[in-house]
């Protein structure tokens, strides 16, 4: 074990500090932690439904989504090893795109949920690391950043979610990793051309991960590769070195390619598979498909009188007065506002500036932890649990706004992209996402990257100077 002396200071942050050097072992425990958490959540749900226990774990979790992923993995998997299924296009034999991903993980090893369980946590240890070195490179303090890294790896919601196979842990590393490689990328000039190839290469790799999995994030991989350029522009950043324009123009190059090379997946669509086919077909071409049926129907009545063609059904009516990615979102923030139960925001139906506004108050203060969320007639240990976060985030928050602030001035080439990043999904998560519970989860995507401002802001901070920045790796 390496022993350096302790630097005192007043931020806790020396080199020697036992959460630095004990920070290997201590993100192995949390993810140890994580995994035996799933393990046992599957074992008592076995208890409680042994012909399905994923449907039990969905169900106590309050995540549907995991219970349909996990069937539509099955049957991909049902496929590959036997692929003769039905011809007949039918509605049991549509699955989520995320479906494939998790098929082929069960096609290679086994279809178990417990796989699944596995990978999340493994990649809550890729999260560990890379939220430790972008802390460092937002300025935190060795023993700081260990302990933030930490944090987030014991969220404690996701503690639980990991349990399932749902798209929440793979998505939230791919999102670490994609900021780590942007902000290396951005700063890349000078750098062997062989590491620049394999960042670019990792950068385009995550980005299509991250679209196949959540459509939507075509858009954001896109506004994401221009923040550096914006943090180059930012009037009010300190004086010091600036990266490069040749690396921020291969940012952004990179995130155009990204954009252009997954626009197919620019949209939500089921796949299913045909009779000896390896790589599945889209929704979408399975209505073309069912088009030529009905001309095939035209062309047997022109031959035969006697023959009643079925018609097809009336496409729908798109929304008045709406284009582009405005109807898109305004398509689903509708979709929320029929399906979401009483988990829907009250003022749901606000005007789209009242509606913005609700969305920043729900992405950084719902819920509250004087209320009951989920709603029940008494508390119980899920509410507690839930107020028990609130509380904590409210702590966190009270950190992360003025670090927020204090290091867009002081490092805007890395806090930019990661509080714009944080602020920027959350509000678009929050506007479109109605119904709460589904918000609640999906915020992690957004927030768990701003934990890593915590304490920068801290006023005793303003009368040490700022520490050095950390080499470019």
């Amino acid at each position: 074990m390496d022993h350096h002396p302790a630097i005192p200071g007043p931020d806790g942050g020396g080199q020697g500090t036992w959460l630095h050097r004990w920070f290997w072992r201590l993100l192995l425990a949390a993810v140890l932690l994580r995994l035996l958490l799933g393990v046992g959540i599957f074992l008592w749900s076995q208890q409680a439904n042994p012909r399905q226990p994923v449907e039990a774990m969905a169900q106590r979790l309050m995540a549907p989504d995991g219970l349909g992923y996990h069937i539509g993995a099955v049957k991909v998997d049902g496929y590959w090893s036997d692929p003769n299924p039905d011809k007949v296009l039918r509605h049991e034999h549509m699955v989520a795109r995320f479906s494939v991903l998790v098929g082929a993980l069960y096609h290679l090893t086994w279809p178990q949920p417990l796989v699944m369980t596995l990978l999340n946590c493994l990649c809550y240890l890729g999260v560990g690391l890379l939220a430790r070195d972008l802390g460092r490179r937002l300025g935190q303090p060795p023993a700081r950043a260990a302990g933030l890294a930490l944090l987030i790896c014991l969220w404690p919601s996701s503690l639980a979610w990991s349990a399932l196979p749902m798209k929440d842990s793979p998505s939230l590393f791919l999102i670490f990793a994609l900021l780590s490689l942007t902000l290396y990328l951005a700063r890349s000039a000078g750098q062997p051309w062989g590491r620049r190839l394999w960042a670019a290469a990792g950068f385009l790799v995550c980005a299509a991960l991250m679209v196949y999995t959540r459509f939507y994030f075509g858009y954001v991989v896109l506004a994401l590769s221009a923040l550096p350029l914006l943090a180059r522009l930012w009037p009010w950043a300190a004086a010091g070195p600036r990266p490069a324009w040749s690396s921020l123009a291969l940012t952004l190059a990179l995130g155009i390619l990204a954009f252009a090379l997954t626009k197919p997946w620019h949209q939500e669509y089921f796949v299913y598979f045909e009779r000896g086919e390896i790589l599945p077909r889209s929704q979408f071409e399975a209505k073309s498909r069912k088009d030529e049926v009905y001309k095939e129907f035209a062309r047997r009545a022109e031959l035969d009188p006697g023959f009643v063609a079925p018609q097809p059904p009336p496409p729908p009516v798109p929304p008045q007065g709406l284009t582009g990615l405005w109807e898109e979102l305004n398509t689903y923030r509708q979709r929320f506002q029929r399906f979401a139960g009483r988990s829907l925001a009250p003022d749901a139906d606000a005007s789209p500036l009242g509606g913005l506004a609700r969305a920043l108050r729900d992405s950084l203060l719902f819920p509250y932890p004087w209320q009951r969320w989920p709603a029940n007639e008494r508390w119980t240990a899920f509410n507690l649990a839930v107020s028990a976060q609130g509380v904590l985030w409210y702590a966190l928050l009270l950190g992360i706004l003025p670090g927020v602030a204090a290091q867009a001035r002081r490092r805007p080439d890395i806090a930019l992209p990661l509080a714009l990043w944080g602020l920027g999904l959350g509000l678009l998560l929050a506007f479109v996402v109605l119904n709460r519970g589904t918000l609640f989860r999906l915020r992690d995507m957004a927030m768990m990257p701003l934990v890593l401002f915590w304490g920068l802001g801290w006023p005793w901070r303003r009368r040490q100077s700022p520490p050095a920045a950390p080499d470019n790796p």
